[in-house]
């Protein structure tokens, strides 16, 4: 199952690619982030793993596992590429709000983190909006995820969906697309 990230737009998928196209997409990648940042994702069903690029540079990585974000190095995605069997290759523009969420999730570094299926939601969104918090909240649940951003007490971007491999109404694009969450 392939987890869909938040993201501005598709710049391109590849089936079939070789290290040298890689290298050439991560060079392309490079020079996009001067102006928007970006991430490459390669996934081969059982791994998915991403690349984030920020102001002309190779800014982190990520793997996502059975569902589960973790951490993961750039010399780890290099190597990874050329192990994973038959992956197809996206590459995505972000925004700085997006990337900055994504690695927030990534790196596991939530300043709360609350595992249980006992949390009043409700309640929790309420203080949040009350106390004017700036943070970001995700749930999930299976294979659905839905993650809302704050900013002193507003929601500023909301994002959800379920991991489908047919995109439909109320995917993180849809939200993009018909709501403009990230300008």
């Amino acid at each position: 199952m392939r987890t869909l990230i938040p993201h501005s737009r598709i710049v391109g998928t590849h089936d079939d690619f070789t290290r040298a196209k890689l290298n050439e997409l991560m060079h392309q990648a490079l020079d996009m982030s001067r102006e928007k940042p970006c991430c490459l994702e390669l996934f081969d069903g059982t791994q998915q793993r991403f690349l984030f690029f920020r102001e002309r540079q190779i800014y982190a990585a990520g793997l996502v596992r059975d569902g589960q974000f973790s951490e993961s190095t750039i010399r780890e995605f290099i190597l990874a590429s050329g192990a994973m069997n038959f992956p197809q290759l996206n590459w995505y523009e972000l925004n700085n709000k997006v990337l900055h969420s994504l690695l927030i999730l990534f790196q596991k570094k939530p300043a709360l983190r609350v595992l249980t299926s006992l949390v009043d939601l409700d309640e929790l969104l309420d203080g949040i909006e009350a106390e004017g918090k700036s943070c970001i909240v995700s749930a999930s649940r299976e294979n659905f995820m839905a993650m809302l951003r704050y900013e002193k007490g507003a929601v500023t971007a909301l994002c959800h969906e379920e991991s489908l491999i047919t995109p439909r109404e109320g995917t993180f694009q849809h939200w993009i697309d018909n709501y403009g969450l990230y300008p």
